[in-house]
């Protein structure tokens, strides 16, 4: 070990006169990097897989959605159809919701079977002025009908997501157990469906589902190893001009 004169403190390596705390910082920032990148070829690797496996999902025949679900997460994304009567009267709503830019709401509403099961069905979004049934009397689908549309689990709530208001039926997560409960269902089914568009109806406009991922990993990954390879050429740079005669 020995020492520049200006304070820095360096040691050899064949040859090669390295600055210690120059290389322990490049070194790990480098090895850090390289890390952080093979890791974004994992992430772009899993979700180009969730990416696909939604696609065959999405583009599937539509099924029966069975009375007994034991693995929620299975039907997550695939096409089903269920048949029952809407219960307008237990009608509550997610928000905030937006429409080609118009805020409003999605209308969540219980549909009871005939083998007494309920699926919570998102039939769709409405405009504000629509939160009162009186304003769409033509949404209060009566009697039996079959809802055809995308089978979704729970969904996540995030950190900034806000606190539900049941006693004001408003939602900003469809958490399936915390629903049923309020709408007193005694026997609702794990995942709810988002019904598509529906041609008999003008309100609610369904056909929301949304399952596009952010598939940014390819350019994170390069990101990455693109500063490990500068860093690296900075210190090579660096020591070649410590080392000049």
């Amino acid at each position: 070990m020995t020492d520049t004169g200006s304070g820095e403190r360096t040691f050899r390596c064949g040859r090669w006169r390295l600055p210690l705390w120059a290389t322990v910082f490049a070194g790990g920032a480098i090895v850090a990097m390289l890390a952080l990148s093979l890791w974004q070829v994992e992430r772009l690797e899993w979700k180009d897989s969730v990416i696909a496996e939604r696609k065959a999902a999405l583009k599937a025949r539509p099924i029966p959605l069975p009375s007994v679900i034991e693995a929620a997460e299975d039907w997550d994304f695939r096409r089903v159809t269920a048949t029952g009567v809407f219960d307008h009267d237990r009608e509550t709503y997610l928000g905030a919701r937006s429409l080609n830019g118009n805020l409003g709401y999605h209308v969540l509403t219980p549909l009871r079977r005939s083998d007494g099961t309920d699926v919570i069905v998102d039939r769709g979004w409405i405009p504000l002025r629509s939160h009162d049934r009186a304003n769409r009397p033509g949404s209060l689908t009566a009697g039996e009908i079959t809802v055809a549309g995308v089978a979704r689990t729970t969904g996540k709530r995030g950190w900034l997501t806000p606190e539900d208001s049941p006693e004001e039926e408003f939602w900003f997560v469809v958490d399936i157990d915390a629903i049923g409960r309020h709408l007193e269902l005694k026997n609702v089914v794990p995942v709810y469906i988002e019904a598509g568009r529906s041609q008999s109806v003008e309100l609610p406009i369904g056909g929301q589902t949304r399952w596009e991922l952010p598939n940014d990993h390819l350019q994170y990954a390069i990101t990455w190893f693109c500063l490990a390879v500068a860093l690296a050429v900075i210190y090579v740079v660096y020591v070649r001009r410590l080392n000049a005669p």
